[in-house]
């Protein structure tokens, strides 16, 4: 089948089901998402393809049009980085640099975990320690819960928290 873009999320779930020709070749049309209220002038909406191993390839929404897999992570990945603030960028840029130039965008880790990443390297170079959990002063317990006994939250009960980015920055600049 020829896809036609549709104007409309009922005409988007209506393609859910069938085969369709994309940019890419020929995908199975998996699934449609609303993103908005159906019927308004704001209605947006998406529609995912699937290859035969059930793994999504291609999208098409109303407000983008065409977007492979790669170049949504890619995209969702500069949204993160953009949305961190600048020490922190410039702490994984410190440490993490070359690392990071060696993948392309759409390979890479959450910015948040390499921000752990970068801090747990620092560590074990000898250049900065974990710090005592403030919540439970460093016994790894806290208020009890049914679900989880009475692990703190705060160091996962540890009793050891990383270090914030500040004082990594500093210590990577060392």
């Amino acid at each position: 089948m020829t896809f036609t873009a549709p104007t409309t999320y009922a005409e988007a779930k209506a393609l859910m089901g069938t085969d369709v020709e994309t940019p890419i070749g020929t995908l199975h049309c998996s699934g449609a998402g609303l993103h908005g209220v159906a019927g308004t002038p704001t209605e947006k909406f998406s529609i995912n393809f699937h290859n035969a191993k059930g793994n999504v390839e291609i999208s098409w929404s109303s407000r983008d049009g065409w977007v492979t897999l790669a170049e949504a992570k890619a995209k969702r990945w500069t949204t993160e980085w953009d949305k961190l603030p600048a020490q922190a960028r410039k702490l994984i840029d410190l440490v993490l640099g070359e690392v990071l130039k060696a993948y392309p965008v759409d390979k890479r880790s959450d910015v948040n975990k390499l921000l752990r990443i970068a801090k747990r390297r620092l560590i074990k170079a000898g250049k900065l320690t974990l710090k005592t959990c403030g919540r439970c002063a460093g016994s790894g317990k806290y208020s009890y819960c049914q679900m989880h006994g009475d692990t703190c939250f705060g160091c996962g009960g540890t009793g050891k928290v990383l270090p914030a980015t500040s004082d990594a920055l500093r210590a990577a600049k060392k």
